[in-house]
């Protein structure tokens, strides 16, 4: 029979059994660990399946869907000296006369890349000049005069220089006319563009008779 120890004895026993309960309890009263992946079920919260921003939980309203799944209007303003002709999204625009004044025009168009191509024809004295803007959204991509412009003396032939993959490398940026003979034949004309800070350009001296091309590379987004 064994020997019962006395009661003296097993009070510290009894104390640090006591202490090693508080301190470290049962695997049954642990939180349960977390071993899902985001956006799964059962992963014991905070690996996602929830809401506050974790992922797999609502959606943002503001972030539903794909933004490039709809259309965006582009708004371009334009004028050229004397007569021009415009291509954009599968449109032609024009022709129009009337380079004293901005013809203003807005179009729908998907998300991805796409070109303004502008083709103008001078009718009197000098080589033809062009000036415009691009918004997006009501947001300015582009003016004349910033150099993101490509221009071509003369007229490019065919059609393949209205496509947005067409290669324009070997096309300048345009120049502009001398202050004194732009003040001179053209003054401050459209006076909305020229306002807001966009410029004529020419692809050489405007002051020689020709035709010539222009386009814009530009992303809708």
């Amino acid at each position: 029979m064994p020997r019962l120890l006395p009661l003296a004895a097993l009070l510290p026993l009894l104390a640090a059994c006591s202490d090693y309960g508080f301190a470290n309890p049962a695997p049954g009263n642990l939180d349960p660990l977390d071993t899902g992946r985001p956006g799964e079920e059962g992963d014991g919260g905070g690996g996602g399946g929830g809401d506050g921003g974790q992922p797999g939980g609502p959606t943002d309203p503001e972030t539903e869907g794909d933004p490039c799944e709809e259309t965006r209007t582009v708004r371009f303003g334009l004028a050229a000296d004397d007569i021009w002709t415009a291509w954009v999204g599968g449109q032609e625009l024009g022709p129009v006369e009337q380079w004293w004044q901005t013809t203003w025009n807005e179009v729908e168009l998907e998300c991805g890349e796409h070109v303004l191509a502008v083709y103008a024809t001078d009718a009197h004295q000098a080589i033809s000049g062009f000036i415009a803007e691009v918004q997006v959204e009501g947001r300015v991509v582009a003016r004349t005069g910033d150099g993101s412009w490509r221009v071509h003396d003369g007229d490019p032939g065919g059609n393949a220089w209205k496509d947005p993959a067409f290669d324009d490398s070997g096309w300048g940026t345009g120049l502009g006319c001398d202050v004194a003979a732009a003040t001179g034949w053209w003054g401050n004309q459209p006076a909305d563009l020229t306002g807001a800070g966009a410029w004529w350009i020419w692809p050489r001296d405007c002051l020689s008779l020709g035709d010539a091309a222009f386009r814009l590379r530009f992303t809708v987004e």
